[in-house]
């Protein structure tokens, strides 16, 4: 069963501690989206650090792009971690959230809790909640 996607929103901080211009290029290069997609916004931190909100919302058939790179690039084993906890990671609206690892974006899409790279893929069409889960479960493990 394929999945077409509307749109993708891609988001993430990035800590005066961080390279900013490095993390940017890598989630770039891994998600095929360019830096000019990207929308960066100055935040002050809780003890008046500079910290960055970057965001990136494609739409479209940049958006089906998008998300052939995401599935090809993600490890298998996350991909399969991603299949076997899809009730927690679609809403109401059979979006599906991904948090991928950062510190790991030069080796490809690895999922993470840790400070991640969150990524909404929200499906040009609506499903009943059973089909949704089972197509995006094939897609996840398709090889």
């Amino acid at each position: 069963m394929e999945i077409s996607f509307s749109s993708i929103q891609v988001s993430f901080f990035v800590h005066a501690t961080e390279d900013a211009s490095w993390l940017c290029d890598a989630v770039c290069a891994q998600l095929g989206i360019s830096r000019e997609e990207l929308e960066i916004q100055k935040l002050s931190g809780h003890f008046g650090n500079e910290v960055f909100s970057v965001r990136a919302h494609l739409t479209g058939k940049k958006a089906n792009e998008i998300s052939r790179n995401i599935f090809e690039r993600m490890d298998y084993s996350s991909r399969k971690k991603a299949a076997a906890e899809l009730s927690k990671s679609v809403d109401e609206h059979d979006a599906l959230y991904l948090r991928f690892d950062r510190q790991s974006l030069e080796m490809g899409l690895s999922l993470s809790d840790n400070e991640p790279i969150h990524v909404k893929l929200k499906p040009a069409n609506r499903r009943d909640r059973e089909s949704i889960l089972r197509a995006y479960s094939e897609l996840l493990l398709r090889q």
